[in-house]
């Protein structure tokens, strides 16, 4: 198999980045996906689209069939792939696979040029611009507020950038993992008024990292008994399935 493709740094931001299974199956299925139209047993298969299915993904990947299958499912929950089986194979399309890897010659001639000269404050710019272009709901918004009332002045976001990666993890916190935001008001302020984790729950993203597999989220709400409504308490399950030691 000849060819690259192409890997945006913000990546690094992404929803799955540190979940090393479904990290690994999405850019498996980015090299694996055709990059023009194919002709298949009679049928056209589109560009950023390949035929699999879930056995061959194990074998190729190394993961178990089971995890391959929880990887699937967590892409398609965040509208990365979708997906199409019969009882004969399955049908992946990378939903964004245009903006991922372009579409004409045009950008790849121009990166050949500007690969002999130096451009990192330009990569710069353009990170800071991202930024820039994400619109949060007033739900979200309102969160952050009361969040970063917990932290001392000093701690608070003092640019677009810092402002916006705390923002982005309650966004993931309410749509990925399904807390509800007065619950993550109440985690902050529990986890900030402790006497320990006072020196170091630092950052908001914490809430979203984890601590030998396990995610803090899910550390501090079993730590200070946070109350747990009906649909958090059942996403609290199944992490604790997931993680049985906590």
């Amino acid at each position: 198999m000849e060819g690259f493709i192409q890997l945006h740094r913000k990546i690094m931001c992404w929803d799955w980045y540190d979940d090393l299974n479904t990290f690994k199956l999405f850019i498996h299925c980015l090299l694996k996906a055709n990059h023009k139209d194919k002709n298949w047993r009679g049928n056209t298969v589109k560009r950023g689209t390949f035929i699999t299915s879930t056995e061959k993904l194990s074998k190729e990947t190394g993961l178990t069939i089971q995890q391959v299958r929880t990887s699937l499912k967590k892409l398609e929950k965040t509208s990365e792939i979708n997906k199409q089986t019969t009882n004969l194979n399955t049908c992946i399309s990378m939903v964004n696979y245009n903006s991922y890897q372009g579409h004409n010659k045009q950008t790849t001639n121009k990166q050949q040029t500007n690969n002999k000269q130096v451009t990192t404050t330009n990569n710069d710019n353009n990170d800071n611009n991202e930024y820039k272009t994400i619109t949060y709901s007033s739900e979200i918004r309102e969160c952050y507020e009361k969040c970063i009332l917990f932290f001392p002045e000093h701690l608070r976001p003092k640019d677009q950038k810092v402002e916006s990666d705390w923002l982005g993890t309650i966004e993931k916190l309410s749509r990925i993992d399904g807390i509800p935001l007065n619950t993550v008001i109440e985690i902050v302020k529990k986890t900030r008024e402790d006497d320990f984790w006072s020196g170091n729950f630092l950052t908001l993203q914490k809430l979203r990292k984890k601590k030998d597999g396990i995610p803090y989220i899910l550390i501090f709400s079993e730590k200070f008994k946070v109350s747990k409504n009906e649909g958090e308490a059942r996403f609290i399950g199944e992490l604790k399935q997931q993680y049985p030691n906590i």
